[in-house]
């Protein structure tokens, strides 16, 4: 290689690490500045969030206005209450008036977006989504503006505060106190407090006639409508119901005055909901231990009742209802209303019609078309069960005068406790001939007896009258096991 072409190539490879090094130096002097930068704005962020936007005493405010698009509501203070200024009759809620005044009374930026507001468009505070003012004794006032929502950012809004300079990251709290219209604002009374287990009675009203009754009976409850007999109910079942009736939640009250009835439907209530009960009341058990601080406890006080009245829809599908004792019209949503006025009788009744123990019967009595079975079964004493034999009797049980191994008994006992309600029968059907009769005679003091008969209905159905009650049928193919269990003894 000539010494020209070596110096070429040595110059060469100087200028190419000359660039390298260069690169390295760039990079570097990048790096570090951006470091420097980004603990500048941390360090400004951490600075600013410790600045009160809003730090007014409002025990001084005598007013509050607000706008949020084209409406202007203005409350004003009157013997330390809130008032509506169009309407100062109109009850305010001076819960959602508080969380106003929280506002005023202590914000933070969260950070400082721009020192001066020249580019509002940029941050829509060029035209406010809310403008909310406070006005003090001393007629003094303080506002701030709204913009939009920080954009990917769960930390507020963009905020102008009258006085200070500049555009600020505040918290949601700036704005959700203030969503409310003037219609939300006004105040919803507390309906009263129901124990389920104080429940006495319920009635569903359709119009003038009643859809749905169900009313407390010694220990248990028994279904008064749609049946025309007194019908046991579920207690299971029932004790689910009657929860749905102690909590009513209204969204809005819609006429606190309650003048024009006729314009909500509740002149004539499509539906009313009844509720006695009695009231819950507290009372301090003292405790023997002298160490042992008092417990409360809870018993039956006055009788009360409730009354729900129920009109039409509003455009959304909600209800206009009103309490017994108050003016006002309140807003129920559809699925609440729907809750309390489309019951399913047949789904709390009892279905077990004989849902009997058979140690506590004395005798059962069956006839069928041309038959009649008599069946006994006294439980022995416990005396007469020690017999080590796992095959020794539990019963002393007869069958038409002949003894009855306990097998056989429980399978006949079964059968017949197999017996359900499976179907509401409709309209004006009715069972034919009687397929079979069954008495059965309790053991026990009272000499309580009940009887059951059932009739044929339809291929599939026969219908059963359970002392009276004769508005269910139960599966025909569970009679006629029943009758050949018989029939086989």
């Amino acid at each position: 290689m000539s010494n020209r072409k070596k110096k070429k190539s040595r110059t060469l490879c100087i200028l190419i690490l000359l660039c390298v090094i260069c690169g390295g130096a760039y990079l570097c002097v990048h790096g570090y500045m951006s470091s420097k930068n980004k603990t500048d704005e941390d360090s400004q962020a951490e600075e600013v969030s410790s600045e009160q936007l809003l730090s007014e005493t409002t025990d001084d405010a005598t007013k509050i206005s607000y706008k949020k698009g084209d409406e202007t509501i203005v409350l004003v203070k009157e013997n330390d209450t809130w008032k509506w200024q169009a309407d100062k009759n109109c009850p305010i809620d001076q819960t959602k008036v508080s969380d106003m005044l929280s506002v005023f009374a202590s914000t933070e930026a969260t950070k400082k977006i721009a020192d001066n507001e020249e580019n509002n468009a940029e941050y829509g505070l060029d035209q406010p989504s809310l403008t909310a003012t406070l006005t003090l004794k001393d007629k003094s006032t303080v506002s701030y503006q709204v913009g939009i929502a920080a954009i990917g950012s769960s930390d507020g809004y963009y905020v102008s505060v009258s006085g200070k300079e500049g555009v600020y990251l505040a918290p949601v709290t700036v704005y959700s106190p203030f969503q409310y219209s003037e219609q939300q604002l006004v105040s919803i009374e507390d309906a009263p407090e129901i124990t389920s287990d104080y429940i006495y009675n319920v009635a569903v009203k359709k119009g003038t006639d009643t859809v749905f009754a169900v009313k407390s009976k010694d220990s248990d409850y028994v279904i008064t409508s749609p049946y025309k007999e007194q019908v046991e109910a579920d207690s299971d079942n029932i004790s689910t119901l009657l929860s749905g009736y102690t909590a009513y939640s209204f969204t809005e009250n819609v006429d606190y005055a309650g003048k024009n009835l006729s314009k909500y439907g509740l002149d004539h209530p499509a539906y009313t909901v009844e509720v006695k009960y009695y009231e819950a009341v507290e009372e301090e058990v003292e405790s023997e231990d002298s160490d042992t601080t008092a417990s409360t406890t809870t018993k039956k006080g006055d009788k009360k009742t409730f009354t729900l009245s129920i009109g039409d829809k509003d455009k959304d599908g909600n209800y206009y209802v009103q309490m017994s004792g108050s003016l006002s019209v309140y807003l129920m949503s559809e699925s609440s209303v729907t809750a309390l006025i489309d019951v399913d009788a047949f789904s709390v009744v009892e279905t077990a019609p004989v849902s009997i123990d058979l140690t506590s019967v004395k005798k059962i009595t069956f006839k069928t078309e041309d038959k009649t079975y008599t069946m006994t079964a006294d439980a022995k004493d416990a005396d007469e069960t020690e017999s080590d034999d796992s095959e020794e009797s539990v019963y002393n049980a007869t069958f038409n005068g002949k003894d009855m191994d306990d097998e056989t008994a429980t399978s006949l006992y079964s059968k017949l406790t197999a017996l359900e309600y499976k179907k509401e029968i409709e309209g004006k059907e009715k069972g034919q001939s009687k397929v079979l009769s069954i008495k059965i005679e309790y053991g026990d003091k009272s000499q309580y007896s009940k009887t059951i008969v059932i009739n044929t209905l339809d291929s599939d159905y026969d219908q059963i009258i359970n002392d009276q009650v004769s508005a269910f049928a139960v599966d025909k193919r569970v009679v006629d096991e029943l009758i050949t269990e018989l029939e086989k003894i």
